[in-house]
């Protein structure tokens, strides 16, 4: 399963969609970018709900990995609107 934007979804809603069978799952994101939003501070504050799932993994102790190089156009078409 392949997740995008995945810092910035709460943790119930990927682990509620994954399929029994899942053999491998893929969170693309920033965790330097926007968290996930949170309509109550005292559950944010409380229950940690403003940290994604992504986030969290993160930080016990999980190693991501990063893009060195990062192309969102080939480099043919993006010479074509500089």
């Amino acid at each position: 399963m392949l997740i995008e934007e995945a810092a910035e979804i709460h943790e119930a809603h990927i682990v509620s969609s994954l399929p029994n069978k899942i053999q491998q799952i893929i969170l693309i994101g920033d965790h330097k970018q926007l968290r996930p939003t949170v309509n109550s501070y005292e559950l944010a504050r409380d229950m940690n709900l403003d940290l994604s799932m992504f986030e969290r993994l993160r930080n016990n102790g999980l190693r991501p990995v990063t893009l060195l190089i990062q192309r969102r156009m080939r480099p043919e078409i993006s010479e074509v609107i500089k």
